[in-house]
């Protein structure tokens, strides 16, 4: 398995049996491919605790789609999709690091932009963010399902 810090994509020429080469590869495809399972169902979750949370919290506010609009903006730029993290200044890195989607971006630029596996602790991070909201969501959903139809 990639351990962290492990360059897995960029062409190294040694002096290394194909055979070797060949397995070194198909396992570093397969950690991959399992660090894309864990991400991919925790964006998931994240995704579905989010509209279980909006879907609740619009029949009883109708103006929730106008702080969802402002939300996302925030989202956007709190999060380092189009600049990378070393550009922050250092009193803004905390914030930036505590949105939600910074593990998952702060992953996918390290695997695709830097070549290496990410922290364990980035992913753990990604995972707990998707596991809070999805519960989150599931509570208010099904603690406000009974009045649903009355405020519709």
């Amino acid at each position: 398995m990639c351990s962290t810090g492990a360059v897995f994509w960029k062409p190294r020429i040694t002096a290394v049996r194909p055979e070797r080469r060949i397995a070194s590869i198909s396992s570093t495809l397969v950690a991959c491919a399992a660090l894309w399972a864990v991400s991919g169902s925790a964006m998931a979750d994240i995704t579905i605790g989010v509209s279980l949370l909006l879907a609740a919290s619009t029949t009883y506010f109708r103006d929730v789609r106008h702080f969802v609009e402002i939300a996302l903006l925030m989202l956007f730029w709190t999060t380092p999709v189009v600049y990378p993290l070393s550009q922050v200044p250092g009193w803004l890195r905390v914030p930036i690091l505590l949105s939600p989607m910074s593990p998952f971006i702060l992953s996918y630029h390290a695997l695709f932009f830097d070549g290496v596996m990410p922290d364990a602790s980035t992913w753990a991070v990604a995972v707990a963010y998707g596991l809070t909201t999805l519960a989150l969501g599931t509570v208010w959903f099904v603690s406000v399902e009974d009045d649903l139809s009355e405020y519709l």
